[in-house]
């Protein structure tokens, strides 16, 4: 999902993490909420290529 015309939701970025996953891991409760508001997925949500 994108967020303005560039920024992608799911990007994955530093350690194989997204910034929903980021969020979970520093226990940022609001932000978390916020980018599951917006459709952001954890790292192992997302569908992999074989």
């Amino acid at each position: 999902m994108k967020i303005g015309d560039r920024e992608d939701i799911n990007w994955i970025g530093y350690n194989d993490k997204t910034p929903l996953d980021t969020a979970l891991v520093s226990e940022a409760d609001e932000v978390s909420d916020w980018l599951r508001s917006q459709g952001a997925k954890s790292w192992s949500e997302l569908p992999r290529c074989p």
